[in-house]
């Protein structure tokens, strides 16, 4: 399916004109082009040709356009799907080939002859020791890191064929999942949760919530001293083991202590249930939507931009609309986590409580302050059957009956802000 210029060119020509005739007044400091490859990266989300051009129009405030026999028949030929994976892999290209000269789109064409494959849907993934699945009970937004201007695009990964399929990460879980152990044990202990004031230093605070740190010389020596023993160099087991055993939610998670710890539990992927990943029936295109949110000035003066000063001029409104691709009410995703062979009865345990403050929680993904990732779990074991979280309990109960050792322990790796300190704390009872 080689692609010509007779092919494209009612395409590129369609954009031009579109770019021409749109009514959005840009004041974007990058620029024209950067502005209107944000809005064919948004568009481009659709689920064919046609479908893109037609939503590019709509969010660049373009007329209806009128003769487009010549792109009807671009959209409906077999040479479609490989100019919209040219739209999708390079975005800017197609803005400069838009008011390229026709010599320049011939060149450009011979150097951009992909062979797309019929996309075939992926295989299902096998059951995993821990099967998730959530469902959305109100919008889920999930950001990727393609930029699109004010429109901000969920997740997705390439998957071949020139398909992007979208996922929430397993990264994101974790970090929930972090989060939420994190907090669970300072309350156990009786630390009063504040994140702009906390009661132990900041190299600990990243230790809990984000996994340890990296920076040489951010860790206290007397935490070194406790990985390594008396000894200098590396980690000794001894001081991994104690480390595992009084803190079992770092341990079952891994991190970094010194050197990297690894976790006993495997997190995946969580992809909605579409006929493109293979676990449902509906095409993945009729699961987005998208939602259009603005920042309103509430500012009633007049602001010079020149001299940052209130004047008689206006400076404008500043109100910034943003759009949001969200995953609609109604929609499932499914995932999984996988278990090592050396996980402890209590990391399993603490793995429970996770999941039972996960749902708890009922919320995945960001925008949460507008409403959006309202979710509802369910769990279930490899063969299917619901797991009964009552096990969470053995995990508080762990925490109660070694309260003062974990304590001690965290007063002896120096996380806390100074000795004296530590020996006033009315959490220390020796």
């Amino acid at each position: 399916m080689e692609l010509t210029t007779n092919q494209i060119n009612p395409v590129l020509d369609f954009i031009k004109n579109s770019m021409n005739h749109s009514a959005m007044k840009i004041n974007s400091s990058a620029g024209k082009a950067d502005f209107f490859t944000g809005r064919l990266i948004a568009a481009s989300s659709q689920p064919n040709l046609l479908a893109v051009l037609n939503r590019y129009q709509e969010i660049i405030n373009c007329p209806t356009p009128h003769n487009i026999d010549d792109l009807i028949a671009a959209c409906a030929s077999e040479q479609a799907d490989i100019i919209l994976a040219w739209i999708r892999e390079q975005p800017k290209i197609i803005i400069a080939l838009a008011y390229a000269e026709q010599d320049t789109r011939e060149q450009a064409i011979k150097a951009y002859q992909p062979t797309i494959s019929r996309f075939k849907p992926i295989r299902k993934r096998p059951g995993f020791d821990i099967n998730i699945r959530a469902y959305v009970l109100q919008a889920l937004s999930h950001g990727d890191d393609v930029k699109a201007g004010n429109n901000m695009m969920f997740r997705r990964g390439d998957v071949g064929g020139g398909v992007r399929l979208p996922f929430y990460s397993a990264n994101a879980i974790g970090h929930g999942f972090r989060q939420a152990l994190a907090e669970h044990l300072l309350k156990s202990l009786g630390f009063k949760i504040d994140k702009a004031a906390p009661q132990y230093l900041v190299w600990f605070h990243h230790f809990l919530y984000s996994g340890g740190v990296m920076a040489g010389g951010a860790v206290p020596e007397e935490f070194i001293q406790k990985l390594q023993g008396v000894g200098a160099g590396g980690v000794k087991s001894e001081g991994v083991r104690e480390l595992r055993d009084t803190i079992p939610f770092f341990s079952m998670l891994g991190g970094v202590a010194k050197s990297p710890l690894e976790g006993y539990v495997y997190l995946y992927d969580l992809r909605p249930e579409c006929l493109e990943w293979g676990n449902g029936d509906i095409p993945v295109h009729e699961l987005f939507d998208w939602r259009f949110f603005v920042r309103h000035d509430h500012f009633e003066g007049r602001l010079n931009k020149t001299t940052a000063k209130e004047t008689d001029s206006d400076a404008g409104n500043i109100s910034l609309p943003v759009n949001v691709e969200v995953l609609k009410e109604g929609s499932h995703l499914e995932g999984g986590i996988n278990l090592s062979k050396h996980i402890q009865p209590v990391e399993l345990n603490c793995l429970y409580r996770g999941l039972k403050l996960l749902q708890e929680k009922g919320r995945l993904g960001g925008k949460r302050h507008r409403g959006h990732g309202l979710v509802d779990f369910d769990f279930t074991d490899i063969n299917g059957r619901q797991i009964d979280l009552k096990q969470a309990d053995e995990y508080d109960q762990f925490l109660d009956d070694n309260h003062q050792n974990i304590l001690n322990y965290i007063k002896a790796i120096g996380a806390l802000w100074n000795k004296e300190t530590a020996a006033k704390a009315s959490l220390f009872n020796d």
